[in-house]
């Protein structure tokens, strides 16, 4: 939990110093260095759903933190190279999006540490890993169909079988 504190406490710095950034060392002018934020933003909203779809269908939400926070890290470094508006338009737009699949899986993240696995009340590993087939891309497609034994008893009745019934009460 103290690693996604600093996680925090990092991942605003490019929120709030890209204008800043953009004014003072690219020159550009108030109003497009503020489009970089709100830009940023923007790029924030598929951020917020992307990452965490990809964990809950196949990684889970630790194993798809850490790419992001790596990727946030590596765009901040990007920053430093970044030497015209369309580069820091470029690392704005991945940066908003990296920084949100943090944002979006900090609960999850933190549910998955603190709350006890099914298997760790058998003495098992405390945190089983998921199956390669996990994945719903993965898994076959392919649906039982149900016997002919269990068809018969999901049918309802005939007609001529409540008429046979009748006759026989």
């Amino acid at each position: 939990m103290a690693g996604l504190f600093f996680i925090f406490w990092g991942i605003y710095f490019g929120f709030y110093y890209i204008v800043t950034y953009a004014q003072t060392t690219l020159h550009l002018s108030p109003t497009e260095a503020t489009n970089l934020l709100i830009l940023m933003n923007a790029a924030n909203l598929p951020g917020r759903f992307v990452p965490p779809l990809i964990s809950d269908s196949c990684l889970g939400p630790i194993n798809t933190l850490i790419p992001c926070t790596f990727l946030t890290a590596l765009l901040l470094f990007l920053w430093l190279g970044s030497d015209s508006s369309t580069s820091i338009h470029l690392v704005a737009c991945f940066y908003g999006f990296a920084a949100a699949g943090i944002q979006s899986l900090y609960n999850a993240t933190i549910w998955g540490v603190v709350t006890p696995s099914p298997a760790s009340h058998h003495h098992s590993h405390p945190h089983p890993r998921p199956s390669p087939n996990s994945c719903p891309h993965k898994q076959s497609q392919h649906k039982q169909q149900p016997s002919a034994s269990t068809d018969a008893t999901l049918r309802p009745p005939a007609e001529d079988d409540e008429e046979d019934q009748k006759e026989q009460a």
